[in-house]
């Protein structure tokens, strides 16, 4: 694909002739129409344009702040106490998060949250998670006349963790890179490198064979965002679910973490956002928040020093970003910040007034914020910031690894530069805290490593263009393509007769999940069998072995993510 085409994707911005719910109940969106349908002009309006606009019309985000609230904590809880015994435990925990959020400091609510999440997880057999919300519920004012309830709760735990009936905190497999790593790059697969090839732009080319199910890439992101629909399920700084295990941010009701290391790391970038959370999230939709919130991570590693960070972003045009030229064993975050400055994203006409409208939609809240206003004081500061976070919305969109349906996007420099095939011959998953790649069939050494942002060839009879559409661009990969796609699929051979008895085995193992064998073993068998059977690709008996070990590695990496959550409560709790 032409990587240009990744921007209406990447924004979550639904293509021509497509609706998408979330963006239609969108307030942002709806002003955006009335002002387009008011000033037919607005619709080419530059971000600069859009800001008088709502200069012109303020406050133009009419919202006001949230605090902390008592009485609304116990308001939600109650709502969170009604879905907990209909059994709706993701509804409840959503509630409970809600709750906690709310509660103000010191006050028992905090501990009645925490104590009320322990029980959905003692319910859901998470025992981990369950005793370490028990212990959040202790240090914060836990009521005394239900603390023997509290620990008798504790006490089960302790026995059912005793007797060994944890989910586990020892993944099997573990999913973690299993080839020999770059030197200079340790998350990335040694014997891969980037090329510029003229139809793709930015592509990752195998420089050697390797085999299916080898893990070539687990990328910490960059940055990460997530929609305000996901504030009460995802951390606002890592964007781990982690059972809805979170803590709040004590000074507003719109953040909350996996813990406190989560917490203090995101504060450098939320200190500018916390006074105006509620607002950013009427304005907030998608990864378009990595704009602003990519600014104000560069300016912190710029040490708040604001003509430092426009001298440098000034003098050095976004001609080109080279991350792999990074070493990423001794790595500076600063360096790291001007790669992603300096990355050439191309402008789409089809979201470009996205872009400026919500750019402008950013910096009316922000630049009436105090700790702002005091770094951003003269016209050309604030030019300087609006343009950033049209920039930075640009260039995070082009970057950020998502799908059509997440609305939690990590930014990866590395994983950015694997594109997009409806054939990928390499399968991508946000593993929140990280971004995972494992091989899904052979790939051979001069190959370009793909792999899929929405729809697969074996998920469909007849892949059309109508259907790429989700993605946001035009795919011109081997399946979408009519001048590639008759030598492609005449490229496979017929599936021996040995290899359907062998399948036939495989699927009924499948049939029985838990059973006699472990995931490690049914992970092997199938990539076992797409490794010896590829030659057949692309026919469509092949098709289901490819949905097969897509599905498999997204289990076992699940799988992983969960029991290093578990492990991660239990050493806590040490």
């Amino acid at each position: 694909m032409l990587r240009s085409h990744k921007l209406a994707k990447a924004a979550n911005i639904p293509p021509a002739g497509k609706t998408k719910d979330a963006v239609v109940q969108k307030p942002m969106f709806a002003k955006m129409v009335q002002i387009v349908m008011r000033a037919p002009n607005m619709r080419r309006a530059d971000a600069f344009a859009y800001r008088k606009y709502m200069t012109d019309h303020a406050p133009f985000v009419d919202v006001p702040e949230v605090g902390k609230c008592n009485r609304k904590s116990a308001e939600v809880r109650q709502v969170g106490n009604r879905f907990y015994l209909e059994k709706n435990f993701d509804e409840a925990l959503k509630k409970y998060n809600e709750s906690i959020c709310y509660a103000e400091a010191g006050s028992e609510h905090l501990g009645t949250g925490y104590a009320n999440r322990s029980a959905i997880y003692y319910e859901m057999r998470e025992y981990e998670f369950a005793l370490a919300n028990i212990g959040l519920a202790k240090k914060h004012n836990y009521p005394e006349k239900l603390m023997p309830k509290l620990l008798a709760r504790e006490e089960n735990c302790k026995k059912k963790l005793k007797n060994g009936e944890s989910e586990g905190t020892v993944p099997d497999p573990p999913m973690g890179i299993n080839v020999e790593v770059n030197p200079k790059i340790p998350f990335l697969a040694k014997g891969i490198k980037m090329e510029s090839l003229p139809e793709f732009g930015r592509s990752m080319m195998a420089e050697k064979d390797f085999r299916a199910g080898d893990v070539i890439l687990s990328e910490k992101p960059l940055a990460a965002a997530i929609d305000s629909s996901l504030r009460y399920v995802d951390c606002s700084y890592c964007t781990i679910v982690h059972f809805n295990s979170l803590i709040p941010c004590p000074g507003c009701v719109s953040f909350m973490y996996c813990d406190e290391e989560c917490r203090q790391a995101d504060w450098k970038t939320h200190r500018f956002e916390c006074g105006v959370a509620e607002k950013l999230m009427f304005v907030s939709y998608g990864n378009l928040f990595l704009g602003p919130r990519m600014f104000f991570h560069g300016l912190s590693l710029f040490n708040d020093d604001l003509k430092a960070m426009m001298e440098f972003c000034e003098s050095n045009p976004r001609t080109g970003g080279k991350p792999l030229e990074l070493d990423y064993t001794n790595l500076d975050p600063l360096a790291q910040f001007k790669v992603f400055h300096q990355t050439k994203s191309p402008t789409n006409s089809s979201v470009e007034n996205v872009f400026n409208y919500f750019s402008a939609g950013y910096y009316s809240v922000f630049i009436e914020h105090p700790p702002v206003k005091a770094l951003v004081k003269t016209k050309r500061e604030q030019d300087f910031m609006l343009q950033c976070f049209l920039d930075y919305m640009r260039t995070a969109s082009f970057l950020a690894f998502d799908k059509w349906e997440c609305f939690a996007t990590p930014l990866g420099l590395i994983s950015s530069l694997f594109n997009h095939s409806c054939d990928p011959n390499a399968y991508a998953v946000i593993h929140p805290t990280e971004i995972k790649i494992a091989v899904l069939r052979p790939i051979r050494r001069g190959e370009q490593i793909c792999i899929s942002y929405g729809p697969v060839w074996w998920e469909q009879a007849e892949l059309k263009l109508a259907d790429t559409m989700l993605l946001g661009f035009e795919c011109r990969c081997v399946v979408c393509d009519p001048v590639k796609t008759k030598p492609w699929r005449a490229a496979g051979q017929k599936l021996p007769p040995d290899a359907l008895p062998e399948w036939g085995v495989i699927e009924l193992l499948m049939m029985n999940p838990g059973g006699c064998v472990d995931a490690a073993t049914m992970l092997n068998a199938i990539r076992k069998y797409v490794e010896s059977y590829a030659y057949v690709h692309p026919r469509d008996e092949f098709n289901l072995a490819l949905k097969a070990h897509q599905q498999n590695l997204l289990h076992c990496f699940m799988a992983e993510l969960a029991a290093q959550q578990r492990a991660t409560v239990v050493q806590g709790l040490l």
